[in-house]
């Protein structure tokens, strides 16, 4: 089971471009030191996984504004997501990755379950690296995952890196899970119940 993952995580990665097989191993086996390619690598990772596993895998350039404009500026510009591409694999695979990121955060001892909180489902994979230093060996940690406003039903994605961390379920995990519960509004309250029922 832990090899097909490996594959499926590989070639989800691998069809987006920035990873290469070697940075895909060290975040699902995080046994050798960090480097910084696999650092700059976690925001790619946190868009593959909002757009593989929560809109079954077509992958959109990041963009951060929505409009531009002016005083005296007519209709202003409007900017909008633009496709990359699709990921190279099955809506089953897609599904299985997507359950195994809800199971590391809802399902109790999973070691991304600080990210929880009540107001939304998270999903997510921690990760732990030993940083070789000259003075002290340390470690790297970190916590990429997605989840769904209840609102607005927008998925956004995050990933948090903290260095010198204790591990990416205890460190980094809770720090997503806080975030989430600060930046998302309460969901709606169900509508009450008929009179007389």
């Amino acid at each position: 089971m832990k090899k097909f993952f490996i594959s499926l995580l590989s070639s989800i990665f691998l069809s987006c471009g920035a990873w290469q097989i070697d940075s895909t191993y060290t975040i699902v086996l995080p046994e050798k030191p960090l480097d910084g390619t696999i650092a700059r690598s976690l925001a790619e990772g946190a868009e593959v996984l909002k757009t593989a596993l929560a809109n079954g895998g077509t992958l959109w350039r990041p963009y951060i504004i929505d409009r531009i404009s002016a005083p005296g500026m007519i209709g202003g510009k409007v900017t909008a997501p633009q496709k990359r591409g699709t990921l190279l694999a099955t809506p089953e695979a897609l599904n299985a990755v997507r359950e195994g990121l809800f199971r590391v955060v809802n399902e109790d001892g999973g070691s991304g379950v600080r990210a929880r909180i009540s107001k939304t489902t998270v999903y997510g994979k921690t990760g732990t690296a030993d940083v070789d230093t000259k003075t002290l060996p340390t470690k790297h940690v970190w916590f990429a995952g997605f989840a769904e406003n209840p609102v607005t039903k927008r998925t956004y994605s995050i990933a948090v890196l903290i260095e010198r961390g204790d591990s990416g379920g205890g460190t980094a995990a809770p720090l997503v899970g806080a975030f989430f519960d600060q930046w998302f509004p309460d969901p709606p309250a169900p509508p009450p119940a008929p009179a007389g029922s």
